[in-house]
């Protein structure tokens, strides 16, 4: 009976203290991941990204009907 309390007890501590600690270590990890994968795709050339003129397609000019 012992026992069982004290496990109770030591898994509430671990839970209120050492969790927390934890969750923020994890959520900074993953942060900076983030970071340095948005930093990376934001310093590609733009002109990469954007298509060529030639397959863009044709301009077609509407006229209004009165």
């Amino acid at each position: 009976m012992v026992k069982i309390f004290l496990f109770i007890i030591i898994g509430y501590c671990i839970l209120k203290y050492v969790f927390p600690f934890l969750l923020r270590v994890l959520i900074s990890r993953i942060t900076r991941n983030v970071q340095k994968e948005f930093s990376k795709n934001s310093n590609m050339d733009p002109k990469k990204n954007k298509p060529k003129s030639s397959n863009i397609g044709e301009y077609i000019d509407y006229e209004e009907i009165d």
